[in-house]
């Protein structure tokens, strides 16, 4: 029986084929019996579950895939989200109970819950238990789950009990091991949480890995001690850390000390040498700005001047322009009426002079006298209404394109539209024949004649073709006509093969029809007389082709002539222009074109008079001669009084200028009023060009009044040297207060140069002393950069130790700076025995933790070998410990050896400083792990080994262990699947046992279970784990398919059974409690 805690009750509610149980624990054993898929190996999944949660969670359970908690919850179908508990009733003390467990939903959701009788959930609390045990139907109303937050409010409510969850499972499992129902605290970390898991799933036939040495070290010991090594190694890095740096910043103050008093004093002398430069910059420039202010001022008074005359000087030269332009207007008026009849009379004498000219181009022309080109243009207009109609006639004929078919041979000179309907009839009737030809000679009619007889397999004699050919040429067909007038021959070999000839003639004969006596002609060619079809054929495509062509021409002429018709119709007199037309050959002379025949006979005899007259070309000279000198003087006063005009009305509008007036008032320039308006006129007056004489004047004015800008610029320049020499002044005020006059004649180059020099200098120190600063100062570059204070930069950069009583850059700094180091060293010695002190004792605890777990190796083995952990073929499980392949431990102890006789020579500056080994050896590495690994190598380790801190501080990297099962004679064997089973059960248990060196009592106090699956395969070593169990405080659940050696007084039976209806539903278990199994 075990002892209190234990298992009192397992409660599965909406679990596959668990869906609705109380299970019954026996206070030791208990046994879960069924076929394959009845949900043996659940009740142990479960169990876990409720233990560890379901992120350390893992089935040992082989299936079609791996069992999730999530996978675990009954489905129902149409349901969105089903959800599902698994808990237990913990019995702390006799008939007192807690509830733990876990809830589960499909969607992978999922909260671990404690229930209790108080309300305090604090992870140190003291759970207070309850005396009525807690089942599936507290759990659920009406068959209806309930949902987490539902379940807390029903058992307050209901039960007067305080449920509590966490989706987190640290508080959880500080709870439950603080309340002794777990035997270990799972939320120390997930590597604790992940082997206690294991230890479940490993009395559950899960694989434990027991083959590296690495995994069986983690599943024994864990990694909280190497952790808590390294985090406290670390952490004492991060405390000694300001140690470090002091140490580290004494070893660079001493190299760095000695090289700033150099570059300290070359920084003096850059800046002696830029003082020097910089009183020679300003002393020069101070003389050269009160020169340039001196010559700028005088500049300024001339154009003040120059301003102030302009502003009486242009008012004046508008009222001349105003005066100048009422007296252009006056000649103008005069001279107008003059300019207008000399232009006249120009004009008129241009005329005639042109009309004479032409005249006498015609006569060259022509090549001829006056007067036979009088006698011409006579000549000319007798026959001009004859040629208007040749040429009138000639374009109508031409834009119709009848100009070549027109043949006026063809037609008498009276009623030539008469004969042109003639023609058309004509020709109407000779293309009706054509087509009535065409039409006969058309073969392809199977209706006619021709058709017929080609188609006869006979040929036809001279009187048959004489037949066919007339009957074929007046259109008589073979069929029933339209027209009732015409005649047809329906069956042509009834007329052909009854010939009656009434009488014969030469080439022709009469037929006799019936009575009626027709002539026909025998005077052609015959063609009906051979049977080669082909023959026939070709000549009616001859005769066709030769049809066509005549009716195309036809077609044409008809046309043309119907044009020529309509234009004859059109004309007012046709018969008179078919009369011009036939007169065109004698009328050649008259039908050339010249620009003679185009003037009037009036102009053309003025042109001739005009001929005539000799005195009009000189009478023409001398017009243009007074037309000219009239028309350049008007030209020379239109002009003048445009542009007198145009610049009166533009003429620039004088403005008050207040800041010219400021300028002038600032200087104390004063100007006379009184202007001398004679002698400003006098050019103007005199000018032989008095608009270019006006615009000179007018434009030099202008621009007098027009240095506004260069004035104020001026004035400017004046401010600013007057600025420039007060600044340069304030430099150095007594410097520049009684400098001496020099005679060196100063420009803007020499002062420039002066000034470039200075900046060169300044420069150099500049840059060096930013180099300095930029070398000592990274940190605060920004506050001394380029401020050349050379006083706050020795205060910054040298110790203020140095600069306590000692001037600047004297020789007592170095003496000072010597005792300064012999400071430092020694305080870097403390600094070194006290990180020693610290990493000798992390080292000694990692050197205890390593004998420790080498110890514990020890005890596991010594429990694995006890007489009662036998299993079956008398094999023992062994777990052993060895060196190989590990660091040795030894270099640890060495290390803290000489470390303790070191620190009894003394700690602070002792006599016997030079007689410690170790400790002056490790001082000049600054940092502890620099220490540590030194100290490794220098204690007794390989220099071939590269091991990383972590690795010197982990215990599990000083040995190996190795797990086995042996034969009674020692050997190896690698066992059976129920004695490797046995085998790792029995470590199991044995790592559990190790937790039993904490407690005072036999056991600590919690729940502890062995979970064996498929239980009666393993035969005696069922029997072995059985006393084991009850020796070490075990409650044991068998899972099997069969009942497997029963203890009726020890044991409680659950008969499961599969539903046929539906495989993951379970019918109801069939209990067997203690002596009920003989009535079964």
């Amino acid at each position: 029986m075990k002892d209190y805690p234990r298992i009192k009750r397992l409660s599965t509610l909406g679990i596959v084929h668990h869906q609705n149980f109380d299970y019954e624990f026996n206070s030791f054993r208990t046994d879960f019996v069924g076929e394959g898929g009845a949900g043996k190996s659940m009740i142990s999944d479960l169990l876990q579950l409720v233990c560890v949660g379901t992120k350390a969670f893992h089935s040992p359970t082989k299936g079609t895939g791996p069992r999730k908690p999530h996978t675990m919850v009954l489905r129902t179908e149409g349901k969105g989200t089903d959800m599902g508990y698994a808990f237990i009733n913990i019995e702390k003390d006799e008939n007192q109970y807690l509830v733990i467990g876990i809830y589960l939903e499909s969607s992978g959701t999922s909260n671990m819950f404690i229930i209790q009788d108080g309300n305090n959930f604090d992870t140190d609390t003291q759970l207070i238990p309850f005396s009525k045990l807690l089942g599936v139907e507290d759990f659920q109303k009406n068959n209806i789950i309930f949902p987490i937050n539902e379940l807390k409010e029903h058992i307050q409510n209901n039960l007067n009990l305080t449920c509590e969850s966490w989706e987190r499972t640290a508080n959880y499992h500080k709870i439950l091991f603080k309340n002794n129902i777990l035997p270990i605290d799972l939320s120390l970390n997930s590597k604790t949480l992940d082997n206690y898991a294991k230890i479940i799933q490993a009395f559950s036939r899960e694989s434990l890995d027991v083959s590296k040495s690495h995994s069986l070290q983690s599943f024994l010991f864990g990694d909280d001690k190497e952790q808590e090594l390294i985090k406290k190694f670390y952490e004492t890095v991060e405390e000694l850390q300001e140690d470090t740096r002091q140490f580290e910043s004494n070893l660079e103050e001493i190299e760095s000390l000695t090289i700033k008093q150099t570059q300290l004093s070359n920084l003096l002398d850059l800046k002696t040498i830029e003082k020097d430069a910089q009183i020679l910059y300003l002393k020069s420039s101070y003389k050269y700005y009160i020169n340039q202010i001196f010559i700028n001022s005088n500049k300024l008074q001339t154009l003040l001047n120059d301003y102030y005359c302009s502003l009486q000087s242009l008012p004046l030269l508008k009222e001349n322009v105003y005066e100048k332009i009422a007296w252009t207007e006056k000649e103008l008026e005069n001279t107008e009426p003059k300019w207008e009849e000399a232009i006249k009379v120009k004009n008129e004498l241009d005329t005639k002079v042109s009309k004479r000219k032409k005249f006498f181009l015609w006569m060259q022309a022509f090549n001829c006298s006056q007067e036979e080109l009088i006698e011409k243009l006579n000549k000319y207009h007798k026959s001009k209404d004859t040629i208007n109609k040749i040429r009138e006639l000639e374009e109508i004929l031409k834009s119709e394109n009848i100009l070549t078919a027109f043949k006026s041979n063809e037609y008498k000179e009276k009623n030539i539209v008469n004969q042109i309907d003639k023609q058309l009839e004509k020709l109407a009737r000779d293309l009706e024949l054509k087509n009535k030809l065409k039409a006969l000679n058309n073969i392809d009619d199977k209706n006619s004649l021709a058709h017929w007889a080609l188609n006869l397999p006979s040929k036809l004699d001279l009187n048959q073709e004489a037949i066919i050919r007339k009957y074929q040429n007046e259109g008589v067909k073979i069929e029933y006509p339209d027209d009732s007038s015409k005649r047809y021959i329906p069956s042509p070999e009834a007329l052909l093969n009854n010939i009656v000839i009434y009488k014969n003639e030469d080439q022709a004969f009469w037929l006799n029809l019936n009575g009626v006596i027709e002539f026909f002609s025998t005077d052609f060619s015959p063609i009906f007389d051979t049977q080669d079809k082909s023959k026939i054929k070709e000549y009616f495509e001859k005769e066709t082709t030769s049809i066509l062509s005549d009716i195309k021409s036809l077609e044409k002429e008809i046309k043309e002539k119907t044009i020529l018709k309509n234009v004859f119709e059109n004309l007012e007199n046709p018969d008179g222009y078919l009369k011009a037309w036939n007169t065109q050959t004698d009328l050649e002379d008259q039908l050339e074109t010249h620009e003679m025949y185009e003037v009037s006979q009036e102009d053309f005899f003025e042109y001739s008079s005009l001929y005539s007259q000799t005195s009009i070309e000189e009478d023409f000279k001398q017009s243009k001669a007074v037309y000219s000198q009239l028309n350049t003087n008007r030209n020379h006063l239109i002009t003048l009084e445009n542009n007198l005009t145009r610049d009166y009305e533009n003429f620039f509008t004088l403005q008050t200028n207040q800041e010219i007036e400021s300028i002038k008032n600032n200087h104390g320039f004063a100007f006379e009023e009184n202007f001398d308006k004679k002698h400003f006129f006098s050019s103007i007056l005199n000018a032989e060009d008095y608009y270019k004489e006006f615009k000179k004047i007018y434009l030099q004015e202008k621009s007098k009044y027009n240095t506004t800008e260069d004035i104020i610029k001026l004035d400017k320049r004046i401010v600013e040297l007057t600025s420039n020499k007060n600044e340069i002044y304030s430099q150095n005020i007594d410097a520049l207060k009684d400098a001496p006059d020099s005679s060196e004649e100063l420009t803007q180059q020499i002062i420039e140069e002066l000034k470039n020099n200075y900046d060169l200098t300044k420069n150099n120190y500049n840059l060096e002393y930013n180099l300095l600063v930029r070398q000592h100062l990274k940190n605060n570059v920004n506050r001394f950069e380029n401020t050349g204070d050379f006083q706050s930069l020795c205060e910054e950069i040298l110790p203020s130790e140095i600069l306590n009583d000692i001037t600047i850059l004297e020789k007592e700094v170095i003496e000072k700076i010597g005792k300064y180091l012999t400071d430092i060293n020694l305080k870097n010695r403390r600094l070194n025995s006290r990180k020693l002190q610290k990493l000798a004792v992390i080292v000694e605890e990692v050197s205890n933790e390593v004998s420790d777990q080498r110890n514990d190796i020890r005890l596991i083995n010594n429990f694995l070998n006890s007489g009662d952990k036998e299993i079956t073929g008398g094999h023992i499980v062994s777990v052993e410990d060895f060196s190989e392949d590990s660091f040795s431990s030894g270099w640890m102890n060495a290390f803290t050896d000489s470390i303790t006789k070191d620190f009894e020579l003394g700690l602070d500056d002792s006599l016997f400083e030079s007689e410690k080994g170790i400790s002056n050896d490790l001082e000049r590495f600054p940092s502890l792990k620099e220490k540590l690994l030194e100290a490794f190598y220098r204690s007794g380790g390989s220099r071939n080994l590269k091991p990383k801190i972590e690795e010197l501080l982990n215990p599990k990297s000083y040995y190996n262990v190795k797990f086995s099962i042996k034969t009674s004679q020692g050997k190896k064997n690698d066992g059976s699947t129920s004695q490797a089973y046995a085998a790792i059960a029995l470590l199991c248990i044995a790592k559990l046992s190790l937790l039993n060196k904490q407690s005072k009592n036999k056991f600590i106090e919690s729940i502890r279970f062995i979970a064996i699956d498929e239980a009666e395969g393993l035969g005696s070593n069922f029997d072995m784990l059985y006393k084991i169990a009850q020796a070490n405080d075990y409650q044991l659940l068998s899972l099997s398919i069969n009942p497997n050696k029963i203890d009726i007084e020890k044991q409680n039976i659950y008969l499961l059974h599969n539903s046929r209806e539906d495989e993951k539903i379970n019918y109801d278990p069939i209990p067997i409690f203690g002596s009920t199994f003989n009535n079964l």
